[in-house]
């Protein structure tokens, strides 16, 4: 695998070391990747080189070539380098620095960048690292190649036939032309790679953090404990016309689904332990034990199989009750996460929309929003529920 390394470093002693790491590295018979790196070691050096390339990875000196900043206070352009890096790069980055307590890390970038300490064996590190990132970067690399590719059949085969529609339309006013691209192309890379697959990852559910600070339909919140997600109609919203912001309760079945897995493995293991007595007995010729064995085998496997219709009707919103609508687990860091849960459009909380007091708790508490290819069919659902009218029951006479 080919990997673009790009190493913003002044120190001349680090940058030697580099290369002859990177040397060694080369001619290891298990190296995972093919390494061309790039040396910058000043600022604006790595501006240039940022504008007009794209790394896989990247190596950032927090202090660099330039001096000092206008009070006369040593330099921390590396912070500003990451920031331009993290939002204009699908690149994992490992920052080098002397001086770990002056990195600047939002916890969301934690994950994708890791701080190492200069020192004795800090390019072996940072290396190790980076082939630890393989299927990362992997997946990253095969992704960009990927829309790359679409973009260009989207491009020869729909936009440019159709430019002059296009450009005609809003009479070459490029304002208009090229965010109306954006989402066109976004549009078409959407349900292209969506009709590659009849099952998504659980990932897929969600945008978290959410896309936008105001309150949205789909967002996800978290007051006094307890999980609520918006329902109110996106135009509604977008238009101001709202009076009101509905939320629908989401009620965690992590503890229910935790008890039935339990179960199922208790089972499973109580069945091996009868296929394992069988086989034995079958070599004994005990034909009555072995009836009394198959007899229990079949009783522990009619356990599993109800246990695991049991599990299938969660996942299939608690059986396809009106009133309920599933949503997978949210993932969250260190394993604090919640849910799997259902909706209960039973449970909905309505609050005034000149009530700001309330509605900041759930503005401040959101933590994820419900992806748009997710929200239609749990707004299907609840307009479903309501908009049952039922009929008394059926009575033949006898």
């Amino acid at each position: 695998m080919n990997l673009h390394l790009l190493i913003i470093e002044d120190g001349e002693a680090i940058i030697n070391s580099w290369k002859e790491k990177l040397a060694f590295y080369d001619i290891n018979d298990k190296k995972i990747y093919t390494i061309t790196p790039t040396f910058v070691s000043e600022l604006n050096q790595a501006k240039a080189v940022l504008s007009n390339r794209s790394f896989d990875a990247a190596v950032i000196d927090i202090r660099l070539d330039s001096s000092s900043d206008s009070d006369g206070t040593p330099n921390k352009d590396g912070n500003e380098l990451f920031s331009i890096i993290t939002s204009s790069n699908l690149t994992v980055a490992a920052i080098c620095t002397g001086e770990p307590k002056i990195v600047e890390l939002e916890e969301q970038q934690r994950s994708l960048a890791r701080v190492f300490e200069k020192g004795d064996g800090v390019v072996d590190e940072i290396l190790g690292w980076i082939d630890e990132k393989a299927h990362m970067i992997s997946a990253i690399q095969k992704m960009q190649i990927a829309l790359k590719q679409e973009m260009a059949k989207a491009f020869s085969r729909s936009i440019w036939p159709r430019w002059d529609y296009w450009f005609n339309e809003v009479e070459g006013d490029n304002s208009l032309i090229e965010p109306a691209l954006r989402r066109h192309m976004a549009t078409h890379l959407h349900a292209t790679f969506l009709n590659e697959v009849t099952a998504v990852h659980p990932e897929e559910y969600y945008f978290i953090p959410p896309l936008v600070k105001k309150l949205d339909t789909g967002d996800i919140s978290i007051v006094d404990d307890k999980h609520y997600i918006l329902v109110t109609p996106r135009c509604e919203i977008a238009q101001g016309k709202n009076a009101t912001f509905q939320f629908v309760e989401l009620k965690s079945i992590a503890s229910t689904l935790e008890k039935l897995n339990l179960k199922t493995s208790k089972s499973n293991t109580v069945i091996e332990g009868l296929k394992l007595q069988i086989s034995q007995k079958q070599e004994d010729v005990d034909g009555a034990k072995v009836t009394e064995l198959n007899e229990k085998l079949a009783t522990e496997v009619k356990s599993v199989n109800n246990t695991k219709n049991k599990i299938d009707n969660l996942f299939r919103h608690g059986g396809n009750k009106a009133s309920l609508h599933f949503l997978p687990e949210i993932k969250r860091r260190d394993n604090d996460n919640f849910g799997p849960f259902h909706a209960h459009f039973d449970h909905i909380v309505f609050i005034e929309k000149s009530d700001q007091a309330q509605l900041s708790h759930y503005e401040s508490g959101k933590y994820a929003s419900l992806s748009n290819e997710f929200i239609p069919s749990l707004v299907e659902r609840l307009g479903a529920y309501f908009s049952r009218i039922g009929t008394p029951d059926y009575s033949h006479p006898e």
